[in-house]
């Protein structure tokens, strides 16, 4: 029986791939040696393509070492589980009263469920804010001058919670009320989310960042025992570093103040408690600046 074509060993003067996980994608081909030809029963093997992963940079962090996925040879019959199994369930929507505001409705829902682990029914009561636009938002980079733009602006619920605190003064309230955040906004009917992080960008940064230097990081639910919002999250990338100062649309009614801050700084405010949004920690986390 005639031997498989081997692939040639690489040669010490060959030239390799760069060091970077943020090497573009590849394709492993069976290499052709010698002139023994394959078996005619031996359909040729196909390319594997290895997807590229994001660039490396001070903007686009990953791993410095990359896991590849591989195809298993054979793949099991079924897909094994992953995680936590969902029981099989039964959710009956019953009672329903509705409590309509400016911007939201609040949702009074009552609810039975059925045959969950094997228990008897059971009923639940839940109210929630519901959104009918979801959110975005976005973390501005400058990688040329090491800095990350970010805003601050005045949260009632925020100042709300600092003025029930006795012991604050009305200057520490008032510091309390103004959030450090990243940029962020609602998605109008029509709109994307990437379209929205970049003109909010525009609008409460002064930022101008086009549709190829943003990088959607993850989708997730803010507080899903309260709200139905969904929040898509960005980092996006500008060659320079904008004008900050006061920022925002008078006409929404915004307070809003703009900076750009070197990594050193932004860790300073974080080591002094002073960043407490959520959606703000989880893009500093992203970005690697945490």
């Amino acid at each position: 029986m005639a031997s498989k074509p081997r692939a040639p060993r690489s040669s010490s003067n060959a030239p390799s791939a760069p060091n970077n996980p943020g090497y573009s994608t590849m394709i492993l081909v069976p290499a052709q040696q010698g002139t023994t030809p394959a078996p005619a029963a031996t359909p040729p093997t196909p390319a594997l393509s290895i997807p590229a992963v994001a660039p490396t940079s001070p903007a686009f962090p990953s791993s410095s070492n990359p896991i590849v996925p591989k195809k298993a040879a054979n793949p099991p019959a079924t897909k094994p589980t992953v995680g936590i199994e969902v029981p099989p369930f039964t959710l009956t929507e019953t009672n329903n009263r509705v409590t309509r505001g400016r911007h939201v409705r609040i949702i009074t829902q009552d609810y039975e469920i059925d045959n969950q682990d094997g228990n008897p029914p059971d009923t639940g009561h839940r109210e929630f804010v519901h959104l009918q636009k979801m959110s975005t938002t976005i973390l501005p980079m400058c990688p040329s001058e090491g800095k990350f733009l970010l805003i601050r602006q005045l949260r009632y619920p925020a100042w709300y919670n600092a003025n029930q605190d006795a012991t604050k003064t009305p200057q520490e309230v008032n510091e309390d009320g103004w959030l450090y955040e990243t940029i962020a906004g609602v998605i109008e009917p029509g709109d994307t989310a990437e379209a929205t992080a970049i003109r909010e960008a525009q609008e409460e940064g002064n930022c101008v960042i086009g549709p190829s230097d943003i990088r959607l990081i993850h989708k997730a639910m803010m507080t899903p025992g309260i709200t139905n919002e969904e929040m898509s999250f960005y980092l996006g990338i500008v060659p320079k570093t904008s004008p900050g100062g006061v920022t925002g649309l008078a006409s929404e009614g915004e307070h809003i103040r703009a900076k750009w801050m070197t990594r050193e700084e932004i860790q300073k405010l974080h080591a002094d408690g002073l960043i407490r949004d959520c959606k703000t920690l989880i893009c500093l986390y992203a970005a690697r600046i945490l």
